[in-house]
């Protein structure tokens, strides 16, 4: 496997708490495992990770590479993703996994990335069972689409890092603004304002801000180390009033916007501060591998607990096979899959600094 570009402390260890959420949830737990807060927990990363990235390219190069970018993005996300897809597909139409119910509209729609589009506005048939998971990596292409030619738009219009992330702080207070229209003028349906890319961008946005300002991996030197300990105890805390909350019109509007604003507190200091109480069970190797699993993990785990809720007996043995099963199918994608892919990703790069490398003049033939 390829070194990665940087390695942040603490994050696997969110990642693998993130899937842990989800998992309990989908597995049999709804009430008592929030679910959808491990997702809020993967957008606010996504946000974080992706802009430090671009911000710490454009602070060597002055530029970004929005090839480059892409070409990374798609060559992470994809493979797995279609493979897994695809998968399923063949297992529903031959009668091994799931129902065997497919419909085209939905399927075509989760191939295009964009399945919470579908859920949102058209949702005439359901997707195959177990596939359900898209709609969120839906949300996280389409704001991968969108985030580096805004900051590098930004960027080249003189606008500091400041300026940058209060631009995505006014956007993030119209989405919230969005929200309230949607829930208490235009009284939507839940699906609306939980699967929407407009109803969810500000969790990912918030994220961005942590990069660009305070960030505590490229800007340690301004990070109060006080405060910053003090906002992530009261990010926990904030975080557990939310879920006792059980209003529908708290739960689709505000609390999205306060999770997320908690759970960037306790970023900022488990990464400033990786051995301390919170941060150090995040960092153990088991944490870190679960980590590093965690999107395949997330792909196959909704089919792997439907198939073993379907053939075992009980709650608790068929979310154990499910486990066990999710971590060693997710194990080998990213063994066997994602090695095959970063290879093809990195030759194409290479190709394309070869092509973009200025040829030496062609030599003038000598005057007679």
């Amino acid at each position: 496997m390829p070194r990665r570009e940087l390695d942040i402390p603490s994050l696997d260890g969110l990642r693998a708490v993130s899937i842990g959420l989800v998992f309990g949830a989908h597995a049999g737990w709804p009430d008592l495992i929030p679910g959808g807060l491990g997702v809020t927990v993967f957008f606010v990363l996504s946000g974080y990770l992706i802009t430090t990235l671009l911000r710490l390219q454009w602070e060597r190069t002055r530029s970004l590479d929005l090839r480059g970018f892409y070409l990374r993005r798609a060559f992470r996300i994809l493979p797995l993703s279609y493979l897994v897809l695809t998968v399923v597909l063949i297992g529903n139409l031959a009668g091994v996994l799931g129902s065997g119910e497919v419909h085209l509209w939905p399927t075509v729609a989760q191939y295009l990335q964009a399945t919470n589009l579908y859920a949102v506005f058209v949702h005439e048939q359901p997707m195959m069972d177990g596939t359900g998971v898209y709609w969120s990596l839906s949300i996280e292409e389409h704001f991968y689409l969108v985030l580096p030619v805004a900051l590098l738009a930004m960027s080249r219009a003189g606008w500091d890092r400041r300026r940058q992330a209060r631009s995505m702080l006014v956007l993030c207070a119209v989405v919230l603004a969005w929200r309230f229209v949607l829930v208490y003028a235009m009284h939507a349906p839940i699906d609306r304002t939980y699967y929407g890319t407009d109803t969810r961008l500000d969790s990912l946005l918030l994220g961005c801000v942590a990069a660009l300002v305070a960030n505590p991996v490229l800007d340690r030197d301004i990070v109060h180390e006080a405060r910053t300990r003090l906002a992530a105890h009261l990010g926990l805390v904030t975080i557990v009033a939310t879920l006792l909350v059980r209003d529908d019109g708290f739960r689709e509007t505000l609390r999205y916007t306060i999770q997320s604003v908690a759970i960037v507190a306790i970023v900022r200091w488990v990464v400033y501060a990786p051995r301390t109480w919170m941060s150090r069970p995040l960092n153990t190797r088991p944490a870190i591998w679960l980590g590093q699993l965690s999107y395949g993990f997330y792909l196959v785990h909704h089919m792997v607990v439907f198939e073993a809720s379907a053939h075992l007996g009980g709650r608790l043995p068929a979310a154990a096979v499910a486990l066990a099963v999710s971590i060693l199918l997710a194990w080998g994608l990213h063994r066997v899959v994602d090695p095959r892919a970063y290879r093809a990703r990195d030759e194409l790069l290479a190709r394309g600094r070869r092509e973009r490398r200025p040829r030496p003049p062609r030599a003038q033939p000598a005057a007679a």
